[in-house]
C-alpha cells in the first residue's frame, strides 16, 4: 500500500465498519467508477467475443473500462487517505481563502480547487486543498472542519470533501450524512463482479 504521508502520531480513533464502507465505496468517484466500469465492460465482452473484431477497435473499446478503473482507484486512494487521517489526524478548522477552476467537468459542472488556511495545535499555519464540482458543500460555514497529519500538516483533508461528510471527536467518528446504506453502496461493485463471474462461467 503506498505511503500517503500519514504518521501514526495523533489520536487512535475508532472508525466504525459502516463508515469505512462509505469512505471506500461512497462518493462520486467510486459510484460513478463502478457504474462506468460495469457498463463498459459488458460492451467489451460482447465486442471481444465477436469474430473478426479489429485490434484497433478492441483497443478503443478497452479504453472505456480503463477510465472506470481510474475513477475507482482514485476514489479508493482518497477513501484510504481520508480514513487514515480520520483515525490518526488532528482536528482543526480551515478558513476559505480562494479557489481556481480546473480543466475538469463533472455532470456539466466545473471542478474547482478550493484552498483553506488553518492553524495547527502547535501554532503553525498551513493550508488544505479540496477538488470538487460541488464547492457550495465546502463553503457553507465560516470555518470548515478538517483533519491533518500532525507531523506533516500539508497532508490534510476537509471533512466535507469525504463521502458522508463525517464528524468526529478525539475518540471516534461520531456520524456521517450518507444517503445510502452500506448494502446499497456495495451493490454496484458486487453486481459488477458477480455479473462478470457468472458470464465467465456460462461461457465456458
Amino acid at each position: 500500500m503506498p505511503d500517503d504521508g500519514v504518521r501514526f502520531s495523533g489520536p487512535d480513533r475508532s472508525v466504525p465498519l459502516h463508515c469505512r464502507v462509505q469512505f471506500l465505496f461512497g462518493g462520486f468517484l467510486n459510484q460513478f467508477g463502478w457504474a462506468w466500469f460495469g457498463f463498459s465492460s459488458i460492451h467489451l465482452r460482447l465486442f471481444w467475443g465477436a469474430e473478426g473484431s479489429p485490434w484497433l477497435m478492441l483497443a478503443f473499446v478497452l479504453l472505456f473500462p480503463v477510465i472506470g478503473l481510474a475513477f475507482i482507484v482514485a476514489g479508493l486512494r482518497k477513501g484510504l487517505r481520508g480514513m487514515r487521517l480520520l483515525r490518526h489526524g488532528m482536528l482543526a478548522e480551515g478558513r476559505f481563502t480562494g479557489k481556481r477552476a480546473t480543466n475538469t467537468r463533472i455532470n456539466k459542472r466545473t471542478v474547482w480547487e478550493l484552498t483553506f488556511e488553518f492553524t495547527t495545535a502547535s501554532g503553525r499555519r498551513a493550508t488544505a486543498t479540496a477538488r470538487t464540482h460541488e464547492p457550495e458543500a465546502l463553503m457553507d460555514q465560516t470555518l470548515e472542519p478538517l483533519v491533518y497529519d500532525p507531523l506533516d500538516p500539508s497532508n490534510a483533508v476537509m471533512l466535507d470533501d469525504l463521502p458522508g461528510r463525517p464528524r468526529l471527536d478525539q475518540e471516534s467518528v461520531t456520524r456521517t450524512d450518507g444517503l445510502l446504506s452500506a448494502p446499497l453502496l456495495l451493490g454496484l461493485p458486487a453486481l459488477t463482479v458477480l455479473g462478470h463471474l457468472v458470464w465467465t462461467l456460462l461461457r465456458r
